[in-house]
């Protein structure tokens, strides 16, 4: 049986503001004065600077291309995409975690989603990124809801 593990999904179709992620991603670039060394978004996924600057140049570098890429042919697409709660649960097993650390409107359709998919919901000590923020938390969950389905 295959698992699927859902770290915060943006589903704009289902934040308590409409559109209030994009608006985020179309004004984050805003904050890039009050950067010194680190670009706005990238840190804005991690949440943890020194996590953040713990990184090598390369690790940061490729960060931003992903973001680049996420931004051009994600955001405003399949984050407008919904599923009705028949599709969502028959999409078992599913696990949805959320970061402590993340937006509000992130959080909420996340929560969401969880809610009508029947999925269970976990919080993790971290914003976007919790395979940098709290590797060892994510690693711990992933393993907790993964044993219960191998053979």
């Amino acid at each position: 049986m295959t698992a699927t593990f859902v770290h915060e999904a943006a589903l704009q179709a289902y934040a308590p503001l409409p559109m209030a992620g994009m608006r985020y991603f179309q004004q984050v670039s805003t904050y890039q004065p009050c950067c010194q060394g680190f670009s706005a978004g990238d840190i804005g996924s991690v949440a943890d600077y020194d996590k953040y600057m713990a990184l090598d140049q390369v690790t940061r570098a490729r960060m931003s291309e992903n973001g680049k890429y996420w931004g051009q042919w994600y955001v405003g697409t399949v984050d407008m995409v919904s599923y009705s709660d028949e599709e969502l649960a028959g999409m078992k097993p599913v696990y949805v975690s959320t970061g402590c650390w993340s937006a509000a409107w992130c959080v909420a359709a996340n929560l969401d989603l969880a809610r009508r998919g029947g999925y269970s919901h976990r919080w993790l000590m971290s914003s976007h990124a919790p395979h940098i923020t709290c590797p060892e938390e994510l690693a711990a969950y992933i393993k907790e809801t993964v044993e219960p389905h191998l053979n």
